[in-house]
């Protein structure tokens, strides 16, 4: 798993913008705005309240351009994201990835 997202295939910047900043990075940091989203996965509670891959898009589509994603070894080695240590169901990794892909550049590029 860390081999795949250490992995050029995995690599979501340019190649251009990786070697010098490409933008205005003069000001400091609180001039700028970067809409993140936490425990993304989740819906209303994060203790019990309901997850699901869908959420995602839904940050996505309102411009949301870092998203959480709470990773954990599966019952059966495969990635899965949770709230850890709590009543929250657990979603593949596969299945949030899958279900974000078309939306990721919609809002923002």
């Amino acid at each position: 798993f860390r081999n795949l997202l250490l992995s050029d295939e995995f690599d979501i910047m340019k190649p251009s913008c990786l070697s010098s900043p490409y933008q205005d990075m003069t000001k400091p940091l609180t001039h700028y705005y970067i809409n993140t989203s936490h425990n993304t996965y989740l819906f209303k509670n994060q203790v019990m309240g309901e997850s699901s891959a869908e959420a995602y898009n839904r940050v996505l589509l309102k411009g949301g351009r870092a998203v959480e994603l709470d990773c954990y070894d599966g019952p059966d080695g495969q990635p899965i994201v949770y709230h850890g240590f709590t009543l929250v169901k657990a979603i593949t990794f596969e299945a949030i990835i899958t279900a974000m892909k078309p939306n990721l550049f919609v809002v923002s590029p």
